[in-house]
């Protein structure tokens, strides 16, 4: 469902796309698709690197009077983790998934089962480390305007940019992870439906195209309106792993390799797992349609 925003000169566009879910709020999970929390098996790693699209800001909320080309000039700082290194939280990144996968599937029930819930409660079933540059690099300052905000809400939905958004008045400078930098992180998954492995690869902007494997536009923190923030999973140098329990009398030896995460019959087998699954749901739902709308960049 598109919204038409008028912007500050008066033309009318739009910025911003919603999609149509059951509920945002978590809630118990259906005895059905419950999943006890103590099995341990179906346990899966997910080695990723991303690369940064466009400059990338994560705020910490604080910001600094930078003496520059003209006085009092605000500076936005980044978020650094305790090595003093620029950091994507695992709990942003999170979010930006879980959010991602809630908009693919429309249900609360199979996002809830997946990332958790207070309300059964239930843990999440994935578990996100922070995301880092892999080499050492200088931070990058931008300019920046005022954050946009869109004027239209729509209730159990959630709202996606699909394009820039009219310009705002000027901020100051922010900090941020430049452009074209290399990034890596890991995600463990315990007692994985194959479903649940294909909608968070493609709830991280994975989808098939030509029995080949894509890498859509995923986008985070500050600025997303103005085409900061956006990303994109390194297929060839990233690969998925299970844990054999069988085998566990050391670590290195449980660990198995299931392949590159640019295998398409790798990630096409678990993607259509999870398009059946949906589709089994609401077999109305347009998968691919909504994709784009989630993945696209700005």
């Amino acid at each position: 469902m598109s919204r038409q925003t008028r912007s500050p000169r008066g033309e009318i566009s739009s910025y911003y796309d919603f999609i149509r879910v059951d509920s945002t709020r978590r809630g118990k999970i259906s005895d059905q698709l419950f999943t006890d929390r103590r099995n341990l098996e179906n346990i899966y790693l997910f080695e990723l690197q991303l690369t940064t699209i466009s400059d990338v800001h994560v705020s910490t909320g604080m910001k600094e009077i930078e003496e520059k080309d003209v006085p009092e000039i605000i500076m936005i700082q980044y978020l650094n983790n305790k090595d003093g290194k620029p950091t994507i939280p695992g709990s942003t990144f999170k979010g930006l998934a879980s959010t991602n996968y809630m908009a693919l599937t429309g249900s609360i029930d199979l996002t809830s089962e997946l990332f958790g819930s207070d309300r059964n409660p239930a843990i999440s079933k994935a578990f996100f480390e922070d995301v880092v540059p892999i080499e050492d690099g200088k931070m990058k300052l931008v300019k920046v305007k005022r954050a946009w905000m869109p004027r239209r809400r729509v209730q159990r939905s959630i709202k996606f940019y699909i394009s820039q958004a009219p310009p705002t008045t000027a901020y100051g400078l922010m900090q941020c992870i430049p452009k074209a930098t290399l990034l890596s992180t890991t995600i463990r998954g315990v007692s994985l439906k194959d479903f649940e492995v294909g909608g968070l690869l493609m709830s991280l902007g994975l989808n098939l195209q030509n029995n080949e494997v894509n890498a859509g536009v995923i986008k985070l923190g500050y600025g997303k309106p103005q085409g900061f923030g956006q990303l994109k999973l390194v297929p060839e140098k990233s690969r998925i792993l299970s844990l054999d329990l069988e085998r566990l009398t050391g670590l290195a030896n449980a660990i198995k390799s299931k392949g590159s995460l640019n295998e398409a019959e790798i990630v096409g087998k678990y993607i259509k797992k999870f398009i059946e699954e949906v589709k089994k749901r609401d077999s109305k739902r347009d998968l691919g349609q909504i994709f784009q709308k989630i993945f696209v960049g700005i």
